[in-house]
């Protein structure tokens, strides 16, 4: 929690490498032990990427509005190569109900949605490759304060169900 440019965002983006600390380390307890963020390659720490992910504060522009909603689900996996060409609609539609979105949802576009439906596309996409630790950047501030309830009620049952760490990261204490 801080003030506008206290660095928030910028501790996210060097927890995730987007961009090198100036100095320090970042460790991360993945699934095979203890890791060393800071000292690994670019090439060492593909495989560690997906169990950590970012659900950013602006759901209107993380969506490429090019692709349907089945597309933009799919995009992770095979980039990750984590899930058969067979099983993954299965994964995409499951995921699709554990945000609360309908099958009807696969083939419409990101304009198509209000803010909250758009904000859990994004939570699916983060969702679908079995992160530990998912970081949230102000993930409702874009959003009504009715559908930031549901938002932050929707991801205190996906943190139960999926056994998930979270970095929220908000200006707002409340």
């Amino acid at each position: 929690v801080g003030e506008s440019g206290c660095g928030k965002t910028t501790l996210a983006r060097c927890l995730i490498r987007a961009i090198s600390p100036d100095e320090g380390t970042i460790v991360f307890s993945s699934s095979s032990g203890l890791i060393n963020f800071h000292d690994m390659s670019e090439r060492d720490l593909l495989p560690y990427r997906r169990e950590i992910q970012l659900v950013f504060q602006d759901p209107f522009s993380s969506l490429n509005p090019h692709m349907t909603v089945r597309q933009l689900l799919e995009e992770p996996p095979i980039i990750h190569r984590i899930t058969k060409r067979s099983m993954r609609l299965e994964k995409v539609k499951d995921i699709l109900d554990r945000v609360q979105l309908s099958v009807n949802s696969l083939t419409r576009y990101p304009n198509s949605f209000s803010g909250g439906e758009r904000q859990r596309i994004c939570i699916a996409r983060a969702l679908i490759l079995n992160p530990r630790l998912v970081i949230l950047d102000e993930p409702v501030a874009a959003l009504d304060l009715s559908v930031q309830a549901q938002i932050i009620n929707l991801l205190e049952q996906l943190q139960h169900e999926f056994g998930l760490s979270y970095l929220f990261i908000a200006h707002d204490l409340s």
